[in-house]
């Protein structure tokens, strides 16, 4: 069964919350949720991780979920939250993968701790977004959440407390909201079962406790990484919908880029979240490879 609501209790004192899916005896596979997310979207890939014996850990964080907010964190402090986690459960290795706001977690964890790694995938993930062809194919909510976060974080704190009420309020226009932003190809998702149920829980989960941890994400993800992604050296596997409209296909194809060792795969057709739903087993199969 799912361990859905779990916590440690990390050295400098910070808890960090985290959810395990799949076969709780299978192969660890940590999952870096997107923005702003929590450990409740690993719920979506339960049923297949069962069938490949993959064990999921989810975890929230920092002011996410049940995780603690850190003050003046940096991306490249989670590998250390990321290594208590697993030293906690007692692995060696394990694998990564991020989706969308997961991707520059991965990237970090790639260049840090390589060596507790068997393999990092990155799907439908976020580049950094000061890069210049990157720039100019950012989306209008992407340059507003931007700007928001790092100039006016009191506005981007408004603006995810309107949307939390919105979706306690209204979960189906919040729903609808949400899919259409991203793109005309995520507009079936809601009607695959359980999908719904998760997007609103995983969006209210991770501002259960304030919206502090989410706006400051979002700083941290707009703004230039504080590493280097040409010094990785360990292989990234990566995949990108080509009809992505929250992460564009030029976020994916910077990756592929400067990533020195990117295995990358453009999938016509796909969106930002009916990529990886779609393209479950083929992920699952590298990951697990």
């Amino acid at each position: 069964m799912s361990k859905i609501h779990q916590q440690i209790r990390l050295n400098d004192g910070r808890n960090l919350g985290f959810a395990e899916f799949g076969d709780l005896k299978g192969t660890p596979i940590l999952y870096f949720h997107g923005w702003p997310g929590s450990r409740l979207s690993g719920q979506d890939l339960d049923a297949i991780a069962n069938r490949y014996g993959a064990r999921i850990i989810s975890p929230d964080r920092p002011g996410m979920g049940l995780s603690d907010f850190k003050f003046g964190r940096q991306i490249l402090d989670w590998p250390k939250d990321v290594t208590e986690l697993a030293d906690y459960l007692q692995l060696r290795q394990f694998a990564v993968v991020g989706t969308s706001g997961g991707a520059p977690y991965v990237a970090a964890c790639a260049l840090r701790i390589p060596e507790r790694l068997t393999k990092a995938a990155i799907v439908g993930g976020l580049s950094p977004f000061n890069v210049p062809n990157v720039k100019k194919n950012l989306p209008l909510h992407l340059r507003r959440l931007s700007f928001a976060s790092q100039k006016t974080p009191w506005l981007m704190r408004f603006f995810l407390n309107r949307w939390r009420s919105l979706a306690l309020r209204n979960p189906e226009r919040f729903l609808d909201w949400l899919v259409t932003s991203h793109s005309k190809v995520e507009m079936a998702l809601p009607a695959r079962p359980g999908v719904k149920e998760n997007y609103i829980d995983c969006f209210l989960e991770a501002n259960r406790f304030g919206t502090r941890g989410s706006t400051w994400e979002m700083g941290l993800l707009s703004r230039p990484w504080g590493f280097n992604l040409e010094e990785i050296s360990m292989t990234i596997y990566l995949w990108h919908g080509e009809e992505d409209g929250a992460a564009p296909p030029a976020m994916g194809r910077y990756l592929a880029n400067v990533i020195s060792n990117c295995q990358a795969k453009f999938i016509p057709g796909e969106g930002h979240t009916s990529l990886f739903l779609n393209h479950a087993e083929e992920i699952f199969s590298v990951l697990m490879s």
